[in-house]
């Protein structure tokens, strides 16, 4: 594992970029087509309560931790402006351990292993922007191809204080 040190997180504290390898999942998942990752949050909104009822009807207890995989138009996109306009697919997703027979209005779906560049930070989702554009900087500094497997998981989003919530950021790279 090789980590850099990034500038300060939201809150002013260091965050560290990690090269590591995210192991093969099977995930409860809803996808849809976007224009732009601004399409993210309306959708969010209203899935991802749908998502973790669900989830708490299987008697998942505590809800495991809601992944956003965003798809792009075009193959190696390093530059956060482009990457913005070249989004193309949201799958919002909750790693299972034991698909459920009946998953409803969603699917499963099942992703492979892959190696990323990723960063955990504190503070709103809507601040992810900045942190991603650190995650694109480093990948070409280090002359990585972007592999397409993009992912932002929030690991604590309790209630409405933005200001406690962790994200992590995934950027796939080969």
């Amino acid at each position: 594992m090789c980590m850099c040190r990034a500038q300060s997180g939201a809150a002013g504290e260091p965050i560290t970029v990690q090269l590591k390898t995210v192991p093969a999942k099977t995930f409860l998942t809803h996808r849809q087509p976007i224009k732009t990752l601004d399409d993210v949050g309306p959708i969010e909104w209203t899935i991802v309560p749908r998502m973790k009822k669900l989830l708490k009807t299987l008697g998942y207890d505590p809800i495991p931790p809601i992944e956003f995989h965003v798809s792009f138009e075009g193959d190696n996109i390093l530059d956060l402006d482009v990457a913005r306009n070249a989004a193309r697919w949201l799958e919002i997703a909750a790693a299972v351990n034991t698909p459920p027979e009946d998953p409803g209005k969603f699917q499963i779906s099942h992703s492979g292993q892959y190696k990323c560049l990723s960063l955990a930070f504190k503070g709103s989702p809507l601040d992810s922007g900045e942190h991603w554009a650190k995650l694109y900087q480093e990948a070409k500094i280090r002359k990585f191809i972007a592999s397409g497997e993009n992912r932002e998981i929030g690991l604590i989003r309790d209630g409405y204080d933005t200001a406690t919530y962790v994200t992590e950021l995934q950027l796939g790279v080969k």
